[in-house]
């Protein structure tokens, strides 16, 4: 983590906005495995109100075995005591997410979506937590294109359990996904693109190249750098946005019926999206659109038709409605 790069960039569009050059300032978030997170680094993130989201992907096993550093040792340990620092440290907790990625390691300790949300609101207290589909070659050990199944039966079972909590426990414990599908299909809201990546943000690497997000990092994919100007990094984002991103562009969104209000990554098509690659991820996360939209919209039917339960679902929505979904 390039700490002087971030403050410089804090600092910068402080100046921006004090000579009035832009109506208000960005919200600033860095995604991180934590480890390597300091004090001076936890005051500076506080001070700009950053959001912070730590990639973890399980248990102390999961983890050590999917996460080794540089050594080939675990990283479990020293994610826990960086969590552990920010919170000591006053870091606020609902400026934290977490984020997984669910790969056939998983699969083959029985782990499901729901016993991950169970684990991380039991270990770190969280309860929105971003589970995504390893995006990675079909041949890889660790794919889950052989297991889209097993991969229905869990989504299925995370939508069940996210209703259920709502209801019973008038509190959310779900993924980012389901929430935000849930969000666009109340709010009648469609999304044309595959997903946010240089539309609602954009990631600044340690060397200063700025791209659409934060997942292309070490590949070719830049709209500029820090010496760009606010139109060239406009420009080539409208370049990126129209080449790559857009639904329409690929054949099996252009008549899926959850092309609306699904979302996904640019990376699970691929390294080369000029030649995407259906198979390296964006099968299993077409599959998990597909059954959680269509389960949802068994589970809103069915709540809609009971006028306490109808008003439970719209009373906890609404005190969540702060939340970010994707």
């Amino acid at each position: 983590m390039n700490f002087q790069v971030i403050e410089y960039i804090c600092n910068y569009f402080n100046q921006l906005k004090n000579e009035n050059k832009i109506d208000y300032i960005p919200r600033f978030a860095v995604i991180t495995n934590g480890t390597t997170i300091t004090d001076q680094i936890i005051d500076m993130l506080i001070k700009y109100n950053f959001t912070i989201t730590i990639s973890i992907d399980g248990d102390e096993f999961i983890q050590n075995y999917l996460r080794i550093d540089k050594l080939g040792h675990g990283t479990f340990n020293k994610i826990n005591e960086k969590y552990k620092q920010l919170i000591e440290k006053g870091f606020p907790k609902n400026s934290i997410g977490l984020e997984c990625t669910y790969t056939k390691a998983h699969i083959d300790k029985k782990i499901s979506f729901v016993d991950l949300l169970n684990y991380f609101h039991t270990n770190f207290g969280i309860d929105i937590v971003h589970i995504a589909p390893v995006c990675i070659d079909s041949n890889n050990k660790l794919s889950l294109s052989n297991y889209q199944d097993i991969i229905i039966n869990y989504t299925k079972e995370l939508v069940d359990y996210s209703f259920d909590t709502i209801l019973n426990e008038k509190s959310i414990k779900s993924s980012s996904f389901v929430l935000g599908i849930l969000d666009r299909l109340i709010s009648n809201t469609q999304v044309p693109y595959i997903c946010p990546a240089g539309l609602n943000s954009v990631s600044v690497a340690k060397d200063g190249i700025i791209r659409p997000c934060f997942v292309f990092s070490g590949s070719d994919i830049s709209i500029g750098n820090l010496q760009s100007t606010m139109d060239e990094l406009k420009d080539n984002l409208k370049d990126f946005t129209l080449k790559y991103n857009e639904k329409h562009l690929y054949e099996k969104c252009k008549e899926c019926y959850a092309r609306n209000v699904c979302s996904s990554c640019l990376t699970s098509y691929g390294d080369n999206l000029d030649e995407p690659d259906f198979y390296h991820g964006a099968d299993s996360m077409c599959t998990i659109m597909k059954t959680m939209i269509s389960s949802i919209l068994l589970r809103l039917s069915e709540i809609k038709s009971n006028k306490e339960n109808w008003n439970t679902l719209n009373e906890v929505l609404n005190k969540y409605s702060t939340c970010h979904y994707c």
